[in-house]
């Protein structure tokens, strides 16, 4: 469990860096999100925090995150996949949320896990929601 942990904090700490600043050049590689209440797209990060707003790269939207979830999983070799972590983090939503819409956007990615102490070979799977306000 404490290797599953470091996993998830591992990931965790990837993603942080990737929800961006609005106004600040960006420094990573842009991030698909698929968005449900509000429109999807790609977004790129400073690292200034989790809860720094995101920008849309094509046009002058601003993603305003306020709670994430994150779900880390994993296949063994000729297993099949279980849940290794999950986590939840939220905030209290702007004081301005009346005039933004609302929407949940989830973003992932798989990835390669090779002689691993405690898990040994195979894939895992990392899946995040964030929950936002949109502005754009």
């Amino acid at each position: 469990m404490r290797r599953a942990l470091v996993l998830l904090i591992g990931v965790v700490l990837v993603l942080v860096g990737l929800t961006p600043a609005a106004l600040a050049d960006p420094k990573t590689e842009p991030l698909w999100i698929e968005c449900v209440g509000v429109p999807s797209a790609w977004i790129t990060a400073n690292g200034n925090g989790a809860w720094t707003p995101a920008h849309d790269n094509d046009g002058t939207g601003v993603y305003l995150p306020y709670a994430f979830q994150f779900d880390v999983y994993f296949t063994p070799d000729g297993g099949v996949e279980g849940l290794v972590e999950s986590d939840y983090v939220s905030k209290r939503a702007p004081k301005n949320a009346q005039s933004h819409a609302h929407g949940v956007c989830t973003f992932g990615e798989e990835f390669e896990v090779v002689d691993d102490p405690f898990f040994g070979t195979g894939t895992g799977r990392f899946v995040g929601m964030a929950w936002v306000f949109y502005s754009g």
